[in-house]
């Protein structure tokens, strides 16, 4: 990392190279030097010189934000954009389900309970399925990753991916504990055997998963800004 009239230069591609070469090239001392000991045809020429390498020095450093993002890239981002969207959505509305879960087995009403935990695991399906699509869009998503400019808005759509990799994990999680409540609560319908607070342990659980669904899918729409800014600059 290094640092010329004030800009910071990391040396990594092409342009910061040759960036580098023009400033420890000594030209501007060499022409500072010179100018006043040669005739002016030649000091017109160094000046050219000087004028048309310090235009290319400015235009690679502040104009030069040239972005590309593939196609496939942008159709797989919206539509898993979608299906995220979707899926934070129905885990806020099983959670107010669950709740009454909870109270049913307070109540001691455990057949209702469990009805309730059954037709909660059928429509979870529908959560397994959206996990799979989005699974399928972030596979794309991520094959376009290396053709996507500036090298900036990758590395935010990495960070997005991520998170939307991280939501499917969650969402398994969270199909499990579901799988485990009505475990408990078979048990404690048919033989009275189950742990005390088993129950409520579960159920906060789920609602934690859930809540990290939202706040992942709330992490990838905040990188996905990010992104939007650094290629359309």
């Amino acid at each position: 990392m290094q640092e010329r009239l004030g800009v910071i230069i990391d040396g990594n591609d092409v342009a910061d190279k040759l960036i580098i070469c023009f400033f420890e090239s000594n030209i501007f001392l060499k022409f500072m030097e010179t100018s006043f000991n040669i005739n002016k045809r030649t000091r017109i020429f160094l000046a050219f010189t000087v004028i048309v390498l310090g235009t290319y020095v400015f235009w690679a450093i502040f104009l030069n934000k040239e972005s590309f993002v593939p196609k496939e890239f942008l159709e797989a981002n919206k539509k898993g954009a979608m299906v995220a969207a979707n899926i934070a959505d129905l885990s806020k509305t099983y959670s107010e389900n669950l709740a009454v879960i909870n109270d049913l087995d307070k109540e001691e009403k455990y057949s209702e309970a469990i009805d309730l935990v059954i037709s909660e695991m059928k429509r979870n399906e529908e959560l397994r399925g959206k996990a799979y699509e989005l699974s399928v869009e972030l596979g794309k998503m991520a094959n376009s990753l290396l053709e996507i400019k500036p090298e900036r808005a990758t590395e935010a759509a990495m960070r997005a991916i991520n998170s939307e990799t991280s939501l499917i994990i969650r969402l398994l999680n969270y199909n499990n504990y579901l799988n485990e409540l009505l475990k408990v609560l078979n048990g404690k319908f048919a033989n009275g055997e189950y742990k005390e607070g088993a129950v409520e342990d579960l159920i906060k659980m789920i609602n934690n998963e859930a809540d990290a669904i939202n706040s992942l899918n709330e992490k990838y729409s905040e990188e996905m800004r990010v992104f939007e800014e650094r290629t359309s600059s």
